[in-house]
């Protein structure tokens, strides 16, 4: 696999692994809130929202959610705005 080192090490850093193999299950141990609204949103009926939360569950029972900061929405916005005015 081809990746980029300087992300590597900056994740490494980041999630406070020392090998690559760290890195990776520590990274999978996690769950953005973001991806966890998008399941959400994505729900048609019961059956698939007891799935999502089937999945959600174990990650916030273990606080394994990952939550961006303020810092974050704001630059995602910065670059919504920049796409909308470009389109």
């Amino acid at each position: 696999m081809d990746m980029d080192a300087a992300k590597l090490a900056a994740a490494q850093r980041i999630l406070g692994a020392r090998t690559e193999t760290e890195l990776v299950d520590r990274a999978l141990d996690r769950l953005s809130s973001i991806v966890a609204m998008e399941l959400r949103a994505g729900e048609y009926n019961d059956a698939q929202a007891a799935g999502v939360e089937d999945l959600v569950r174990p990650y916030a029972n273990r606080e394994r959610i990952i939550v961006p900061t303020l810092d974050v929405f704001v630059q995602t916005g910065r670059v919504l705005s920049a796409l909308a005015l470009t389109s």
